[in-house]
């Protein structure tokens, strides 16, 4: 079974684990940094939970936090395919192009929907 991260409070000699944002924004308190891991394992409540802080440092905490799990998942997402020139076809009786998502195929070969029927006899 895997340990749970900790952070050391220095004045008290104790160790807290990290499980909920509460005792992450804590570690930060402390000085102590937050692993990406553990940061990903909060993802849910750091995207979705609601946080009443007063403490104006606790909230650029909280940010921070977020900001560095968008950073993660960004990281994690595959880049987007370019998409490449659209595929013709030039049609065997007519000589045309045709996008090759309209172009038919016959016994005579590759046809554009023109010229498909008479293609087919």
């Amino acid at each position: 079974m895997r340990k749970p991260e900790t952070a050391r409070n220095a004045e008290r000699g104790r160790t807290m684990e990290i499980v909920t944002v509460d005792d992450a924004i804590e570690a930060m308190r402390q000085g102590t940094e937050v692993a990406d891991a553990t940061v990903q394992r909060l993802s849910y409540g750091l995207q979705y939970g609601e946080f009443h802080l007063p403490d104006p440092v606790d909230r650029e905490r909280l940010a921070c936090l977020r900001d560095r799990l968008s950073a993660l998942k960004a990281a994690r997402r595959p880049a987007p395919k370019p998409s490449g020139p659209s595929r013709t076809r030039v049609c065997s009786r007519c000589g045309c192009e045709v996008s090759a998502s309209l172009a038919m195929t016959s016994s005579s070969g590759t046809v554009c929907p023109d010229c498909y029927d008479d293609a087919s006899l």
